[in-house]
């Protein structure tokens, strides 16, 4: 906790989205508010549509006019109202700071922290090659968000992974990026004991945005190897830029195997990871695949369930002893150790509620919103303004 006798004033401004499409803007600044030690006030317009239908394409801009008008709104409002001392900018982040940091020094708040949750150049260009790294759009991308975490104090990402890439993408000095686990909704996605049953159909998760990080094909070649063992089913709730290849699986109608492609609330998806028996993270052979710790790896370890993910960068930066690894690992984009793994699992309750325990103690130990919250403030009381 925070020995400040003081709270620290912390002016929380953007344009992003507060609800369960955005948990880590949404629990993060519900930390900062909650914090004994804080006093924070917002400055907010949100530029996304604010009626989306409950899927997870939600981030899609609602308009350019909308987009610009609410950057100007909370730009002229920073400058006019507030003079902040201490300014925290939400993911989406980069086009407010890349505003500010066209005003004169003597106009900006003293001391910036922007969260880069996303990087919009590497997940459109670099990971889903959705525009191509040699076209405008891509260096003016590139320029912008440069920028924006240049003239920052500091940046937030996800892992040490992460800094270590980005400082190299952007070639800016590594004490910029700092490593703070993402908010999660710990309410709702709560500890629940895990009962491992010997001879009951053994049921495996998947939740997630079917993109190349998160290795679908892989995920859906692992259950076609699987699919005559009747004690197994799988079931898979997401939708995204692979869901045709997933479609394409489903319409042969295996047995054993559900999709729902439907947005799910957060209370919906804590059922289903508290009814499952092996929860799978990411198995993409993307060079993001190395770097991150997917959302989906929250919510299993919050709650408390087996996990088979594959070996990356940061697993290995985060555990050293493999006695202390809450995972069971396999490497990445081969569905054939996969395939293995969940077979072996199925057939080792014990196993099983080994791994449901030590990812419990995991996400206790490194992954709580609170002490990620501890963190950040430590950034602004440590301050010199």
């Amino acid at each position: 906790m925070s020995n400040l006798k003081t709270p620290t004033a912390i002016l929380v401004a953007g344009t992003y989205k507060k609800s369960e499409a955005y948990p880590n803007v949404l629990f993060r600044i519900q930390s900062l508010i909650e914090h004994p030690h804080t006093i924070v006030k917002e400055i907010n317009c949100c530029f996304l549509a604010k009626k989306q239908k409950n899927n997870n394409n939600v981030r899609a801009f609602n308009n350019p006019f909308r987009l610009f008008l609410c950057h100007i709104m909370v730009f002229v409002r920073i400058i006019l109202h507030y003079r902040a001392k201490r300014l925290y900018i939400p993911y989406p982040s980069i086009f407010l700071q890349y505003s500010i940091s066209l005003l004169p020094k003597t106009l900006r708040p003293d001391f910036i922290i922007l969260d880069a949750f996303i990087s919009l150049y590497d997940a459109i260009v670099l990971d889903r090659e959705l525009i191509r790294k040699e076209s405008w759009s891509a260096k003016l991308i590139f320029s912008i968000e440069r920028r924006a975490f240049n003239t920052a104090d500091y940046v937030i990402v996800d892992t040490k992974n992460n800094a270590d890439y980005y400082s190299t993408l952007f070639n800016l000095s590594l004490k910029k990026f700092v490593p703070i686990p993402l908010a999660t909704d710990e309410r709702v996605f709560q500890p629940t004991p895990y009962i491992a049953e010997k001879d009951s159909v053994c049921r495996v998760l998947f939740i997630g945005t079917l993109i190349p990080l998160h290795g679908i094909r892989t995920i859906i070649a692992a259950i076609d190897i699987l699919k005559e063992h009747q004690n197994i089913s799988f079931h898979i709730i997401g939708d995204g830029q692979d869901a045709a290849y997933v479609s394409k699986y489903a319409s042969q109608k295996p047995k054993y195997f559900t999709w729902n492609k439907s947005w799910c609330s957060s209370e919906e998806l804590a059922l289903e990871i508290t009814r499952s028996d092996i929860c799978l993270g990411i198995f993409g052979s993307t060079n993001k695949t190395q770097r991150v710790c997917p959302y989906k790896i929250y919510h299993y370890a919050r709650i408390g369930r087996p996990i088979i993910t594959a070996k990356t960068e940061w697993v290995d930066s985060i555990f050293i002893n493999s006695n202390e690894m809450p995972f069971s690992l396999v490497d990445a984009n081969d569905p054939s150790q996969l395939a293995d793994q969940i077979l072996q699992l199925a057939r080792a309750p014990k196993m099983r509620l080994s791994l449901a325990n030590k990812s419990n103690d995991f996400f206790a130990s490194q992954l709580s919103v609170s002490k990620s919250t501890e963190k950040l403030i430590r950034l602004f009381e440590n301050a010199t303004i």
